[in-house]
């Protein structure tokens, strides 16, 4: 059997391998020693800078027998202790306390260590307000929990709706010839259910005189315009003149209780015998070439509603004079599409409210004047725009040859090509205190 050999190290001799009979033990070949090496592995040790604790020198010492080579010296400390307050922390409910303490900052030594407090075990009440239960509706207690650490001390539990409503009468609501009516009914004002439903009472019968409603002064309706029901399936156009015959056209606002809300293309264009228009509050849009070549047209009312005007719609209405509106801003804030959709074209007066406009002092709330909203306007002789207009877009009084003066506010960021082309007798114009003469 062999016996293993041993290295020798730096402080400790070694031995060949041997080898003996496992039987008898004979050895058959001795083991040699070997002697120590005296060659130690060599650590630096590293050393330590001084706080408020001590450090030393660096050192060395062999790391396979631990001998000290070089022993490090000590150096005294240079500073005292940093100290910090641990501050106390009031115990709770549920979590421990720790009393004051202190310790270093820089070396982190504790100098007065914090003893634990024991949680206190009592807990600080705070009632969550219930639900009162309704005639519908179930309510639930009120809930008492801990303020400090949101454990349920009393748990909430739930109550029963009542039944009991609290009804109140719904007065009866007389129709009348534009509004619906209602029955007299009542209902609970805590769950809103209805206890005795209110009937909805039609819209009384217009009674005209002198073709209008002696209730509610609305003009009587031309009968026998055609009328086509939109893509909305919700309201209807006026799509031509039908079987009315009618020189004053007052169209009506509703047709089988839908609103009338378009005039659709060349609905009145060349009939010759039409003197007069009056569109309903309902109409948004006057579409292309809606008014064409009525060539006896003399008046025509437009309301607030309308949004957009196509071009040519009054195209050839040359004897057109009096075009009334109702609020200016709403005027300002249509769109016509190209000179001919305005009906000012040929010259007729803009009335408001009765009195013709020759200035833009009723202009209230409008910040741009858009195209063609007062172009061929020839019976403005003024046009001093309020603060917040910011744009004149182009050929906004082009050809207003009646226009002589314009003061332009300090709100002005943008006046558009053409805006005041061809008014040839505009004499001044006045901006930021400036004024510019002709």
């Amino acid at each position: 059997m062999v016996e293993a050999a041993i290295s020798p190290t730096c402080a400790t001799p070694g031995k060949t391998a041997g080898v003996y009979c496992s039987v008898c033990d004979e050895v058959l070949a001795a083991p040699i020693e070997i002697p120590a090496t005296n060659q130690h592995n060599v650590v630096i040790d590293s050393p330590v800078v001084p706080t408020c604790q001590p450090g030393r020198t660096a050192g060395s010492h062999c790391s396979t027998c631990g001998e000290i080579l070089e022993t490090p010296s000590p150096i005294a400390p240079p500073y005292s202790h940093y100290t910090v307050t641990d501050l106390a922390v009031e115990p709770t409910c549920t979590t421990p306390g720790y009393t004051k303490g202190y310790h270093c900052d820089r070396c982190k030594e504790v100098l007065l260590a914090q003893e634990e407090i024991p949680p206190t075990g009592v807990h600080i009440p705070t009632v969550i307000p219930g639900l009162a239960p309704t005639c519908a509706e179930g309510g639930y207690t009120d809930k008492t929990v801990c303020a400090t650490c949101n454990g349920v001390l009393e748990n909430s539990h739930e109550l029963a709706a009542t039944g009991d409503h609290n009804v109140v009468t719904d007065h009866r609501v007389e129709a009348t010839c534009t509004s619906v009516g209602y029955t007299q009914g009542s209902h609970c004002t805590a769950c809103n259910q209805a206890i005795v439903a209110q009937e909805l009472i039609p819209v009384l019968e217009h009674t005209y005189q002198n073709d209008a409603c002696i209730h509610c002064d609305n003009l009587r309706p031309s009968e026998g315009l055609h009328m086509i029901l939109n893509e909305d399936n919700a309201s209807y156009s006026v799509y031509g003149i039908g079987t009315c015959t009618d020189q004053k056209v007052i169209i009506p606002s509703t047709y089988n209780g839908m609103p009338v809300t378009r005039i659709a293309k060349r609905a009145f264009a060349d009939r010759k015998y039409i003197a007069e228009i009056i569109i309903p509050n309902t109409v948004t849009h006057i579409e292309e070439s809606a008014f064409r070549n009525a060539l006896n047209l003399n008046s025509i009312t437009i309301p607030t509603s309308v949004e957009f005007i196509d071009f040519g719609c009054f195209y050839g209405c040359k004897n057109l004079k009096s075009v009334h509106i109702s609020d200016l801003d709403a005027w300002c804030n249509t769109t016509f599409v190209g000179v001919d959709a305005t009906p000012l074209y040929y010259g007729a007066v803009l009335y408001l409210n009765g009195e013709p406009v020759t200035d833009l002092s009723q202009l209230k709330t409008t910040t741009r004047i858009k195209t063609y909203t007062f172009s061929s306007y020839r019976h403005l002789k003024e046009a001093i725009l309020p603060e917040g207009v910011d744009t004149v877009e182009k050929r906004a009084f082009w050809m207003a040859f009646g226009l002589k003066r314009v003061v332009l506010p300090s709100s002005i960021t943008t006046i558009e090509e053409y805006a005041f082309s061809d008014c040839t007798n505009l004499e001044e114009v006045v901006f930021d205190g400036c004024i510019v003469t002709a």
